[in-house]
């Protein structure tokens, strides 16, 4: 027992030290606001991307909401990359006036593949004088003013990249779509929006980003391949010490899984990407902790590590004190007790901070107050659900698999 206790003590430690800064995160995000955007600025040139696999059903909203701009259109071009395709896809984006690629190719499988050839593709046609291009996939949905408010907040000079405001557009689905929203909440409002702030670097997820175009032209295009393309862009620009903005007033819709079959490979998949970058990054990042912008590397570090290693540690120790009273035949009642108040510990600590981001992006939400309040009820169980498949995903051969979306609506459902 004596073994477990150390475990418990080193990991209750670690975790402390690792996360003691959150708590200065948490009341910029509360009590500080972000500058006004400039009121006038020059209009530039943007590409806005999408690659697309199967998604003739939703990649018309996307479109739409991107034909429907604030933001002059002649300073808008749309680019899809139909990849690996066996729908309509590429038909429906051409009828909506994507300039569109497609893209067949079964052995280099993922994002970041598919937005290294639209790129090849795009420089080859003389479609590389872009002052910014804008990722998105395609179930996303932008807000009328969204690009009119990243041009307004972009400085090339000082951002290789600038990240906006996350909300899932089906929120109320259930505890699954809600704990995603819940999640993507906590990691704009709760970490990006004070980066920004305390001029850290912010990170990207995925979708709903700004790529300075300097980014492409010196690295020949997307050279990012890992299950988490996102996250390994964003460790190379920690590296580079070339920071990532955050503008939470550009807001953009996603669509999230609801069933937990799909909710569990793709989340699989980010936990193995974790791993990759963290294989790929990791000592390197720690070595960056010690020279300029080292915050920035441990900001990261603390992102990817603290939690898992938590509750690793948290069940092994919980482990070998049950083999131990069980072989020795000690009364496990003390251990039943122990258990019970960490985990309801654990439990209330991540629901106070569901209840956080929840309260700071109560408007943004789209749900009732009395889903509102039941979901951040469940997100601790929906954020417990990482911990198994983050082991499965250390042992497991993960690939890249696409996530299905169907849920069609309209920009003019959310504004």
């Amino acid at each position: 027992m004596i073994v477990s206790q150390i475990l418990r003590i080193t990991g209750a430690v670690l975790f402390a030290i690792m996360f003691a800064y959150r708590v200065v995160y948490i009341i910029i995000s509360m009590f500080v606001k972000q500058k006004a955007l400039k009121k006038k600025v020059k209009y530039r040139k943007y590409a806005v991307i999408s690659c697309a696999r199967n998604e003739e059903e939703v990649i018309g909203q996307l479109l739409d909401s991107i034909k429907k701009q604030s933001y002059p259109k002649e300073y808008i071009d749309i680019f899809v990359m139909a990849d690996n395709c066996t729908d309509n896809t590429a038909l429906v984006s051409r009828q909506a006036g994507a300039i569109v690629y497609e893209r067949f190719n079964k052995e280099k499988v993922g994002k970041g593949y598919a937005l290294d050839t639209l790129f090849q593709n795009m420089a080859s046609d003389g479609y590389d004088d872009y002052d910014g291009y804008f990722i998105f996939d395609s179930d996303n949905i932008l807000s009328v003013d969204y690009i009119e408010k990243m041009n307004r907040f972009y400085d090339p000079d000082k951002y290789d990249a600038v990240s906006s405001n996350r909300q899932a557009k089906n929120y109320a689905d259930n505890w699954i779509s809600a704990g995603y929203g819940i999640t993507y909440l906590r990691e704009m409002r709760l970490l990006n929006y004070p980066r920004q702030i305390v001029g850290s670097c912010a990170s990207v997820s995925g979708t709903g980003f700004l790529i300075n175009p300097r980014v492409i032209k010196e690295n020949k295009g997307w050279k990012y391949f890992l299950l988490t393309e996102d996250t390994e862009f964003y460790a190379s620009r920690v590296l580079a010490g070339k920071r990532i903005g955050y503008n939470a007033d550009a807001i953009f819709y996603d669509e999230q899984p609801t069933g937990f079959g799909q909710s569990w490979t793709q989340r699989t998949r980010w936990a193995k990407g974790y791993f990759q970058v963290l294989h790929h990054y990791g000592w390197k990042l720690v070595k960056k902790i010690f020279s300029k912008h080292g915050f920035w590397a441990w900001d990261l570090l603390c992102s990817m590590i603290p939690g898992f290693v938590l509750a690793i540690s948290g069940i092994v120790a919980d482990s070998l004190e049950f083999g131990s009273r069980l072989i020795h035949g000690m009364t496990m009642i003390p251990f039943i007790t122990n258990m019970l108040t960490g985990n309801l510990t654990i439990y209330g600590s991540v629901f106070v901070l569901g209840a956080i981001v929840t309260a700071l992006e109560w408007k943004n939400i789209k749900a009732t107050a009395k889903e509102k309040l039941i979901f951040t009820l469940t997100f601790p169980a929906f954020l417990a659900t990482f911990v198994p498949l983050s082991v499965a995903a250390l042992f497991k051969n993960v690939k890249w698999d696409p996530i299905k979306h169907s849920k069609v609506e309209s920009i003019d459902e959310f504004e």
